[in-house]
């Protein structure tokens, strides 16, 4: 049997950017091409994003997902990186997303520096990434729900309360990385992938590359202070 894969987009106002559709589309089929069963599930009219999220999570494990991929509906990217994705060894990883602003900047958050790379993959490991473009395992997945606190909506139906807004030490916190914070309390590292850097439309196309970004924040960071004469 082929792995499956879902890519689960919130869709809020019922619409996906073009430059979005085409990757989707390319994505698809890869996915036949290479023999791993992609299909995409869209929560359109949710006023809540971390409701809209907490359902989709909620479908992949009911519908016996092997992995869920989170994808925005303003990202553009590269349909062979789904598939890198999905052959990293870890249970949680995403790629940067450039965020929507001429001051270059990306959603991912370490407090390390510099940030540790895993030497077996490559990949970083971070704090917590946005769930632009985020691959959950079914382990993942599953230790999500079993980790958070239950609910249910008008019509009966249990839901987890696995994405939440809430302040941690004085400070807002998105619910993608509340999500990153429940998996590493349960031993779930997150990690990001530097060779690819997402698209991000909007009034323009923003676009980046966050691993010459992180070289060169790493370079200045490690030049020692100049001391005023």
């Amino acid at each position: 049997m082929p792995r499956r894969a879902l890519i689960a987009t919130p869709a809020h106002d019922h619409k996906t950017h073009a430059v979005f559709t085409h990757s989707y589309g390319e994505t698809i089929r890869l996915g036949c091409q290479v023999g791993i069963d992609i299909r995409g599930l869209f929560w359109p009219g949710e006023a809540l994003i971390q409701t809209a999220r907490n359902e989709l999570v909620k479908l992949a494990i009911e519908h016996a997902f092997d992995d869920l991929l989170f994808i925005d509906g303003d990202q553009a990217w590269k349909p062979e990186w789904v598939v890198k994705l999905l052959s990293h060894p870890v249970d949680c990883v995403g790629a940067p997303v450039v965020k929507k602003t001429d001051a270059e900047a990306y959603n991912v958050r370490a407090s390390k520096r510099p940030i540790p790379r895993c030497p077996t993959t490559g990949l970083l490991e971070v704090d917590g990434v946005g769930t632009g473009f985020l691959r959950l395992s079914r382990k993942a997945m599953l230790a999500l729900w079993n980790g958070s606190d239950a609910y249910r909506d008008d019509w009966g139906k249990e839901h987890r309360w696995m994405f939440e807004v809430r302040p941690v030490n004085g400070r807002l916190v998105s619910e993608d990385m509340a999500m990153c914070a429940k998996l590493a309390a349960v031993g779930i590292k997150t990690y990001v992938d530097p060779a690819m850097t997402c698209d991000h439309a909007g009034t323009k196309v923003w676009q980046g590359d966050f691993g010459k970004w992180l070289a060169a924040e790493t370079a200045r960071s490690a030049r020692p202070a100049t001391l005023a004469p």
